[in-house]
């Protein structure tokens, strides 16, 4: 039989299979969603003072055995004058410059030396990328070592530098004449309070004050990511919220909010 005229059209070409693109967009996801993951739940890593690209020193600094460094701040009598050698620990949004204000007179008179640090990661501390429990307890044995403070010297930790003074007396005992803890932070899981102490205690918290500390002592791990999301109320001590003051804190702040040495002659902040 003849051929007729007519062209039979070339059969059409299969669709892609979906299957490939699927499995593309799959990988891509495994691959960017931990990246992204990782970013929300960890900081970027710290500029180190004195290195390229990170803030210039200013502060006097003394080298610790791991090469690690650690700023200081001297004030009150000589220390081979004073009857008191006091070495000051802040606490959090502080540094070495938040120290007790004595007056030279009071210092005079009492023979006291207080000795503050910036506590490691702080300002122009270096970071302690192995910190332990223990390690600021150590850290500041060293310190009182290198400043030939003699061998036994008094800590005053304030707020969160409160928290210290516990590794200090469980590590360093040997080496404290006394310790003083002024407005610290509670640890309301503590089983030497009584429980009705830790809840009346934990009440008092602002609410989103309870959801920061719930997340710090349970999931560790999401403390960052908690401290710098914008989904839920932030706490109140990272936002500034006037409302964890009570009244009469309310009048004072005006006299002790102000920090003298954040204020530079041009009216920048400095640290």
């Amino acid at each position: 039989m003849a051929a007729s005229g007519v062209k039979r059209r070339p059969p059409r070409p299969a669709p892609p299979s979906s299957g490939g693109m699927v499995k593309k967009l799959m990988l891509a996801l495994a691959v960017f969603l931990p990246v992204l993951l990782y970013q929300q739940l960890h900081p970027l890593p710290p500029k180190i003072c004195g290195s390229p690209g990170g803030p210039p020193v200013t502060a006097t600094r003394t080298r610790l055995q791991d090469g690690r460094h650690l700023a200081y701040l001297e004030s009150g009598v000589p220390k081979d004058k004073a009857k008191y050698k006091i070495i000051f620990v802040h606490g959090f949004d502080s540094c070495r410059y938040d120290a007790l204000p004595i007056s030279p007179e009071l210092a005079q008179d009492l023979g006291i030396y207080q000795l503050s640090f910036d506590r490691p990661g702080y300002c122009e501390s270096d970071p302690n990328p192995d910190h332990k429990e223990k390690s600021i307890a150590l850290d500041i044995e060293e310190l009182a070592d290198n400043l030939q403070l003699g061998p036994k010297f008094y800590l005053i930790g304030f707020s969160m530098g409160g928290e210290i003074m516990w590794s200090c007396l469980k590590h360093i005992p040997h080496r404290l004449s006394g310790v003083a803890i002024l407005g610290p932070v509670g640890n309301y899981w503590w089983s030497g309070l009584p429980s009705n102490v830790s809840q009346h205690a934990w009440n008092q918290q602002l609410p989103q004050d309870k959801w920061a500390v719930w997340v710090s002592h349970h999931l560790p791990w999401l403390t960052y990511w908690w401290n710098t999301q914008k989904l839920f109320p932030a706490s109140s001590v990272i936002a500034y919220n006037p409302a964890l003051l009570s009244e009469e804190d309310k009048l004072l702040m005006t006299k002790f909010a102000f920090r003298p040495y954040m204020v530079t002659n041009t009216g920048s902040l400095s640290h």
